[in-house]
C-alpha cells in the first residue's frame, strides 16, 4: 500500500542522498533497491536517481515465517526486479527485532 511504498521511497531517497555524488564506474544510470519485511511478506522496490519508481515486486507469507521463508522471499522480490545489476545501494528494512 501507500505507506510501504514510502517507507521503501524513503529509503531509497536516504541511499541516494548518501551516494549523490559517487559515480558508478561504466554506468550513468544510478538505481536504489529498498527491501522491507513486513509481519506478512516482503516488499521491494526500485527507484533510478530521480527518485521514479522503475519496478516492485511482493511476496506473501505467514506469519508463522521463518528464517527459511525470509530467504526464499528476499529472493523472490529481488530477482523480480529487472534493475537489481545497477544497484548504486541496497537498504533493508524489517518491523520486528527478529535477527535476520
Amino acid at each position: 500500500g501507500s505507506e510501504t511504498r514510502f517507507s521503501l521511497l524513503a529509503f531509497a531517497c536516504a541511499a541516494r542522498a548518501a551516494l549523490s555524488r559517487r559515480r558508478m564506474a561504466g554506468s550513468d544510470e544510478k538505481v536504489f533497491i529498498g527491501i522491507d519485511f513486513g509481519t506478512s511478506g516482503c516488499r521491494a522496490a526500485c527507484l533510478n536517481d530521480a527518485g521514479e519508481l522503475l519496478a516492485e515486486s511482493s511476496v506473501a507469507y505467514g506469519d508463522d515465517a521463518g528464517p527459511q521463508q525470509w530467504h526464499e522471499a528476499l529472493h523472490s522480490v529481488v530477482t523480480q526486479l529487472p534493475q537489481r545489476h545497477s544497484a548504486a545501494a541496497i537498504c533493508i528494512d524489517g518491523t520486528s527485532a527478529t535477527v535476520m
